[in-house]
């Protein structure tokens, strides 16, 4: 069976092309037979492939370039052979300018060449560069993916690409291309130019550098210009110039991050990003957009090939919040606060007046509070964990209990003594965590061990019923889940999240602060052990906010969960190694942006084992 021609796929309007079993197989395994998808990339150019292919595929694909394991960045090992290999990929990454630490780092620990796919909020922000501002772009292809589950959104194996998500890609494409064509529309000039294939060609030029983030080659330019010229055959320059910007932008150049590097000799096991790729995995994970004019001409100019040369770039970007939303976005996705928008069924006779307008005021109300620790505090994990103010609005004064005169607009104001005190006590973040009548004691205990201590726990046994029980009039939260958790199968897990999360038992479902329950004291305190042995013992939850906020391995975890953020992996399947960041962490008193920059700047970041 001949695979469709690129001009078939760039004039598919929908998922009916590839609908059809036979096609979509061939299709998904052209993709899986490759061990070099750059091959792919350069053999169909025009036409939207991973587009077509990934949605006949479904999430099969994972994105990394590897022939050997359907693990992101492969097998990790330490046979003799693998050891070899290591040695060799040692020398190769010294060889090509990794420090002797991150040479070590690179022989087995650094990501395969593999592709990361634009998320929506990136490839909205993307269509606005080009001049396209689309309404509800990044909503529209949201509602058509899975949730993150337990990983960022940055990892690089979510390829989310099923029917549904693909079809919502061509329409909007669809959309912005008919814009595009439109009086005043970037591509309108060419409609009616006497010169109309010149104009293309230029067209395609500018345009498919802006698109793809780096400048087009000769020849990939002359496929395009010759798709335009077959299609302006058909159907006449408009429809032409249509086609021609909807099958640049269902491009994979385009709807991915290639991080595929470039290798003269396909024997050498690492692989050196390109500056374009370097340019644009800083931008995207650090300001979820495309690369600003600055970045574009230091990559035009090849001045990202060395630490000291990102720096400066990503220190310049990370300096305001405007231009640094992936790591507000990696804060909020770490602490999971805006999930407070999606819980929004609550008792009525327990909580009256709460809705989803609340919710999302308290999830804007902390973005606004991260802003603050950031961009006018001193941006360390202590002040995160224990600043004594909220930034409140009209909608939301009565949840802190103050009376300061407030607006629409979040304003900092001093938090009630005793009562707030940091991350842990935002309303939203407690809301994520709550139930329909009470808090979810488990969860707000699970997080605390998992995200920000970075231990694990094992799955309920599969005969237990692992929900708390509820409310019943006469038994507080506490004795409750102390009669749910006395299980000998449920123990084990339970003695170590039950202490964590009752320290918030203070407040509600809905974040409210409360000194008592049922009428009886609310008692908060408890104690817990690390995994390295530090004993927490405390009162209440700014008590515990406290003691995490100078803990070690809550820096470390942080370190470890910025690692995994920024490099695309998951914190459970780790090839990278973090130590090194987690040191320097620790030593300048846990300041998130230094970490950041550190993690953004450093050579092992933008190498890739050639698998």
């Amino acid at each position: 069976m001949r695979l469709p021609s690129y001009q078939a796929l760039g004039r598919s309007s929908g998922p009916d092309f590839w609908s059809g079993r036979t096609s979509r197989l061939h299709l998904c395994g052209v993709l899986e037979s490759q061990t070099r998808l750059k091959d792919v990339l350069k053999k169909f150019p025009v036409a939207g492939l991973v587009f077509a292919v990934l949605a006949a595929c479904g999430s099969a694909c994972t994105g990394v370039i590897s022939g050997n394991s359907s693990e992101p960045g492969g097998q990790l090992g330490a046979t003799p052979a693998e050891a070899a290999k290591a040695a060799k990929a040692a020398e190769a990454a010294k060889a090509a300018g990794l420090t002797e630490a991150n040479a070590t780092a690179a022989s087995g620990k650094l990501a395969s060449r593999r592709l990361r796919k634009l998320t929506p909020d990136q490839l909205a922000n993307s269509l606005r560069s080009l001049g396209f501002d689309i309404p509800g772009v990044a909503t529209r292809l949201t509602l058509t993916i899975s949730g993150t589950g337990t990983n960022f959104s940055s990892y690089a194996a979510r390829q989310d690409m099923s029917v549904p998500h693909a079809s919502e890609l061509n329409s909007i494409m669809s959309e912005v291309a008919s814009n595009a064509v439109a009086e005043g529309g970037v591509a309108a000039s060419c409609v009616l130019s006497a010169t109309a294939s010149d104009c293309a060609r230029d067209f395609v030029r500018s345009f498919g550098r802006k698109a793809f983030r780096r400048p087009l080659a000769d020849e990939e330019q002359a496929r395009y210009v010759g798709y335009y010229e077959q299609e302006q055959a058909k159907d006449g320059a408009k429809r032409a110039l249509e086609s021609l910007v909807r099958a640049i932008l269902l491009s994979p150049h385009f709807l991915f991050l290639p991080e595929l590097g470039s290798v003269a000799d396909s024997s050498q096991p690492v692989a050196p990003m390109t500056s374009y790729e370097v340019a644009a995995a800083i931008a995207f994970l650090l300001t979820d957009a495309p690369p600003d004019a600055i970045l574009s001409a230091a990559a035009d100019a090849g001045e990202l090939v060395n630490s000291a040369q990102r720096v400066v770039h990503v220190s310049r970007l990370i300096e305001s919040p405007a231009t640094a939303g992936g790591l507000l976005r990696f804060v909020a996705e770490l602490f999971r606060y805006p999930g407070a928008a999606e819980s929004t069924s609550r008792d009525p006779l327990l909580f009256p007046g709460y809705n989803a307008e609340q919710a999302q005021a308290y999830v804007a109300e902390t973005d606004a509070f991260v802003r603050e620790i950031l961009y006018r505090e001193d941006a360390t994990v202590k002040t995160l964990f224990t600043a004594p103010f909220v930034m409140a609005t009209t909608r939301t004064a009565r949840t802190y209990g103050t009376s300061d005169s407030v607006g629409t607009e979040p304003l900092r104001v001093a938090a009630p003594a005793g009562q707030r005190s940091g991350m842990l006590t935002q309303p939203s973040w407690l809301t994520a965590y709550g139930r329909t009548a009470d808090a979810n004691v488990v969860g707000r205990g699970k997080f605390v061990l998992t995200r920000l201590l970075c231990q694990t726990i094992p799955p309920p046994p599969p005969n237990v019923n692992a929900m708390v029980p509820a409310p019943d009039g006469t038994a507080t939260l506490r004795q409750r889940l102390e009669q749910h958790s006395s299980s000998p199968a449920c123990s084990p897990c339970h003695q170590l999240m039950d202490p964590l999360g009752l320290a918030f038992e203070n407040f509600d479902a809905i974040g409210g602060f409360r000194a008592t329950e049922l009428n009886q004291a609310i008692d908060a305190s408890g104690s817990v052990v690390d995994a390295t042995g530090l004993a927490y013992r405390y009162q209440n939850g700014l008590e515990l906010s406290a003691q995490l906020a100078e803990a070690p391995a809550v820096k470390d975890c942080l370190a470890r969960q910025a690692y995994a953020y920024f490099q695309g992996q998951t914190p459970d399947e780790f090839l990278g190694s973090y130590s090194e960041f987690s040191s320097r962490f620790q030593a300048n008193g846990g300041q998130i942006r230094q970490l950041v920059v550190d993690l953004l700047s450093a050579d092992a970041a933008f190498y890739r084992r050639n698998e």
